[in-house]
């Protein structure tokens, strides 16, 4: 394919839709200091107005309770959409029903073994 041609066909390329990278968000336990949980924020608060037509921003504050030293993680705030899962593989994260009061979401992490 010429030069021209080929640049031709990607000038007019828009952004794919979709889930996008807007940045990632780690848990640490604040005893122990291991890597417990990340969080991939896939839209930010600008994104979903514009693609959900959604009334106003999301915000969730997040919690991981450590089941390796029995402390938990600071409390953290993400705006917008997210994925979550274990910081390694050796770990396991389980969605918790009922979040401490101050929490919107909270997971316990245990080790696999």
């Amino acid at each position: 394919m010429p030069e021209k041609a080929r640049l031709e066909i990607t000038k007019g390329k828009r952004e794919p839709k979709g889930l996008k990278d807007r940045g990632k968000v780690r848990l640490e336990c604040a005893d122990c200091g291991r890597a417990l949980m990340e969080f991939q924020i896939t839209r930010n608060n600008a994104d979903m107005v514009k693609l959900d037509g959604s009334p106003g921003p999301v915000t969730t504050i997040v919690q991981a309770h450590c089941g390796l030293c029995g402390g938990k993680s600071y409390r953290r705030t993400l705006e917008g959409q997210f994925h979550y899962g274990p910081a390694d593989d050796a770990l396991l994260c389980e969605y918790e029903e009922n979040a401490p009061e101050g929490c919107d979401v909270s997971f316990n992490v245990r080790s696999k073994r």
